[in-house]
């Protein structure tokens, strides 16, 4: 299985390419390297995490289920082998993305506020979007690269004060800026876009991080509420964000504008009714002050 061209490595291929098959991933492939490590474990498969602690399974990367889609894992062996492509700078901040040996439906993603950041993704054989191609486009694209907040609602009421100064707080460090407390088209984080062509789509929707009031996003639907294969404009739009800071490059308004292709046409097509019935969300990131 961890020979070359085996099992192992047709996985991560896979990965990559769910990964990078949808905007703004696919337009700014070229300004990523991508690397595949290898670790074999003893056990293959993944724990599970009880009160009493983790089973005894002796994964490489103490991979467990926890309650509902929670995974556990000891991210310090996952950055330990991640650094270990001798082509990384010994500080340069990495996404690395863990594909699990399983078929369950569950994920979560590890932010730390230096940049460096984990995703959890096993090879969930749900239906789309819940499948790991889902899986893979939500916890490593939105979450973990793209610094983006779930935007699903669990609880029909307002958002506590204490989560929103919570959110306020990352957003200072550039995470969560998906999400905003306001709903004036002057002055939310995605004002640059409302009314703008190719962006009709775009307004202010509230709900998002579990709660119904209190809290806005920019477009009805999207990657970060229910696995669906879109990420909103605003998502977009700080993911690019990103790229370009970790690049060395200029973040332009216009230029992003000018080299977004996700139009009007495949929001209508792509994108699946904003879904008001319950579901069972993938589990929040977790927010670490550093490694």
């Amino acid at each position: 299985h961890l020979s070359k061209g085996g099992y192992y490595q047709s996985c991560m291929e896979q990965a990559f390419d769910y990964f990078f098959s949808l905007e703004p991933y696919s337009t700014y492939r070229d300004y990523f390297n991508v690397y595949m490590v290898v670790a074999e474990s003893e056990d293959e498969g993944v724990g599970n995490k009880h009160a009493s602690g983790i089973s005894s399974f002796k994964n490489k990367f103490g991979t467990a289920y926890g309650s509902g889609t929670e995974i556990v894992c000891s991210a310090d062996v996952i950055f330990e082998y991640a650094r270990k492509v001798n082509d990384l700078e010994q500080d340069e901040i990495i996404t690395v993305l863990v594909v699990l040996n399983s078929d369950k439906y569950a994920g979560t993603a590890y932010l730390y506020k230096e940049g460096s950041n984990i995703a959890l993704c096993p090879m969930s054989t749900e239906d789309a979007p819940n499948d790991f191609q889902g899986i893979v486009r939500h916890e490593a694209g939105g979450h973990a690269f793209g610094l983006l907040c779930d935007e699903y609602v669990y609880y029909d009421k307002n958002m506590p004060q204490n989560r929103i100064l919570d959110i306020k707080e990352w957003q200072e460090l550039g995470f969560y800026l998906n999400l905003d407390f306001t709903d004036n088209i002057s002055d939310v984080l995605w004002s640059d876009l409302i009314g703008k062509d190719k962006y009709e789509a775009v307004g202010v929707y509230e709900g998002g991080y579990e709660y119904r009031y209190g809290v806005w996003r920019c477009e009805e639907n999207s990657c970060m509420n229910n696995n669906i294969p879109y990420y909103n404009a605003q998502s977009r739009k700080c993911i690019v964000q990103r790229i370009m800071s970790l690049s060395g490059f200029e973040f332009s308004i216009d230029d992003f504008m000018c080299r977004d292709m996700a139009s009007v046409d495949e929001v209508k097509t792509r994108v699946y009714n904003y879904v008001e019935k319950y579901f069972e969300p993938l589990a929040p990131p977790v927010l670490n002050a550093s490694l």
